[in-house]
């Protein structure tokens, strides 16, 4: 059965609703955030937003999935898989990680995401699992199957995966839990260090 195409209207329906759900729930908290607050500011009807999204709980998810594929081409522009070297790509990547979860909003995000997974009657941690791989995570990947090192090279998923966890969590764990923002040098030494570490994997 061919999916209907949506119509203008609904797309621009759709981004109104989810631009000022995320106002809502940076401001609010995910708990404090109630539908009819975001109709009311958003325009049309409750029934509206059950049209495009099942609950409050998918409207989250849908604007968690925007905000990776935003990530995704973002990372494509800024990187050249066939001219970088391997350690510029590690670098860049590296960079742009560091400041996208050096990002207030970002974080605040996460800070839910992580609320509700915990949450028993979420269905938050279902549906992040569905999340595939971004293409930055693929980029990583590839590169680190080029290591001279067979174990280095047959580990290249799981090494990938360290590589994003090591600096999200670094950056979440300053912002969230010990409440510092990172300074520009903090910034660049984090980097600097990541670049070294992984490259030398490659060697």
């Amino acid at each position: 059965m061919q999916t209907q195409k949506k119509s203008k209207k609904s797309i621009q329906r759709q981004e109104k609703i989810k631009e000022v759900a995320l106002k809502h729930f940076l401001s609010n908290g995910y708990e404090a955030t109630n539908l009819k607050d975001i109709v009311k500011e958003s325009g049309g009807s409750l029934s509206s937003i059950y049209e495009h999204y099942k609950n409050k709980e998918n409207l989250f998810f849908e604007i968690i999935k925007e905000m990776i594929r935003k990530d995704e081409d973002n990372i494509k522009e800024i990187i050249n898989t066939k001219n970088d070297t391997p350690q510029e790509i590690i670098f860049k990547l590296a960079t742009y990680i560091v400041n996208l979860y050096s990002n207030e909003d970002n974080n605040a995000l996460m800070k839910i995401v992580f609320s509700q997974i915990y949450n028993k009657n979420s269905n938050m941690i279902t549906l992040m699992k569905n999340i595939d791989d971004s293409n930055s995570l693929k980029i990583m990947k590839d590169i680190l199957s080029l290591s001279k090192d067979p174990f280095i090279s047959n580990n290249a998923d799981l090494i990938s995966h360290m590589f994003f966890d090591f600096l999200s969590k670094h950056c979440f764990f300053r912002i969230n839990i010990r409440d510092t923002k990172m300074t520009e040098d903090e910034k660049k030494d984090l980097i600097e260090f990541t670049t070294t570490f992984f490259t030398r994997l490659l060697n």
